[in-house]
């Protein structure tokens, strides 16, 4: 049987079903990005995001890590001292501009030792430095904190676990059913049905590892785009095979 031999409504109604799965797949993107961008406390959803889900994310912050570098390597000791006892605190918002600490102060010092670089207004020959001004407290808050993120609990872990594999393996079969059903080359169609399966294993059996074996985190990202990709290109297959003409025999 081929998909586009049959009846007009039959296929009318596959092809809603198919665009219903399509659009599940991009909302899944979409919800990716957006409930998980944020999981290592930065807006952009990087491959820290997916380390603080099942891995958990310890990170000391950028300014601290200047300073273990000894960057400025003129900066005074007792303002290295200031610096390091404020940015191990816990008060670093409310004591960037302190002003009982005078010259001492978290504020005064990096106004001093660093925006003759770190600044919207440095010099051309500091552009390297220019992308990282310090001028404002907007600016230092996104270096000043050191991050602590606890990994996702295990056993939520094997929730979701339980829910995506019974529904993305349905619904895998069933795209795989699909695509079986349609003119395409064999081959072809083979070769994604069977990267759409690996990609899913990889996956979900990552997912389950990466908490204790980090490698295995590549894994999850690997095998969750090798079946967005392979499941997203049998659907697009499957609707064109539905609407494209029969080819009549003479």
């Amino acid at each position: 049987m081929q998909l586009r031999s049959l009846p007009a409504l039959t296929r009318l109604g596959l092809t809603c079903l198919v665009l219903v799965l399509c659009g599940g797949l991009i909302a899944s993107a979409a919800h990716m990005f957006w409930h998980h961008g944020n999981r290592d406390e930065r807006p952009e959803f990087t491959m820290d995001d997916v380390k603080a889900q099942y891995q958990g994310l310890e990170s000391r912050a950028p300014l601290l890590l200047a300073l273990d570098r000894n960057h400025p390597e003129n900066l005074d000791p007792k303002a290295k001292e200031a610096l390091l006892k404020w940015l191990t605190g816990t008060r670093i918002a409310e004591d960037y501009d302190n002003l009982d600490a005078g010259d001492y102060a978290p504020a005064e010092i990096i106004a001093k030792n660093c925006t003759s670089c770190h600044s919207r207004k440095a010099p051309e020959a500091q552009a390297v430095a220019k992308k990282l001004p310090l001028d404002f407290f907007d600016d230092v808050k996104k270096v000043a904190f050191s991050r602590k993120i606890d990994r996702t609990p295990k056993k939520i872990v094997a929730a979701s676990l339980h829910t995506h594999s019974l529904a993305l393996g349905t619904m895998s079969i069933a795209i795989a059913g699909l695509a079986v059903c349609t003119a395409w080359s064999r081959k072809g169609v083979g070769a994604l049905v069977f990267l759409s399966g690996f990609g899913l294993l990889m996956d979900l059996a990552c997912q389950w590892f990466a908490g204790d074996i980090k490698p295995m985190i590549y894994g999850v990202v690997a095998g969750g785009a090798m079946y967005a990709l392979s499941s997203g290109l049998l659907l697009v297959m499957v609707l064109i095979d539905l609407w494209r003409p029969v080819k009549i025999e003479s």
